[in-house]
């Protein structure tokens, strides 16, 4: 949410050129062409930024966390790789052998 919130402020542009100098809430702001205007610090803007929660096209979320309702089994099932797994190597000196490679 933190970062939703920053992105919107930083990247958001002005909802329209009616706008109120200052907000307290959403419903203080004028509309923007695709989607609501929301109140952003006190000031409004056009979201450009969005939270979703990513999930396989067959799959919906149940009450408890971590537990799905399969509702398409016929849907496919997408999997992310370990990200414990992933490294990184630093290499200090580089020259024509490590170009090639």
């Amino acid at each position: 949410m933190f970062l939703r919130a920053f992105l919107t402020t930083r990247l958001g542009s002005p909802s329209a050129e009616d706008q109120p100098s200052s907000c307290g809430s959403a419903a203080d702001c004028a509309s923007c062409p695709a989607l609501p205007a929301e109140c952003s610090f006190g000031h409004c803007v056009c979201p450009v930024a969005f939270y979703h929660t990513a999930l396989d096209p067959g799959l919906e979320p149940e009450a408890s966390p971590g537990f799905f309702q399969v509702i398409d089994s016929a849907a496919p099932n997408y999997a992310e790789p370990n990200w414990e797994a992933i490294g990184v190597t630093t290499y200090e000196v580089v020259g024509t052998a490590t170009e090639l490679w």
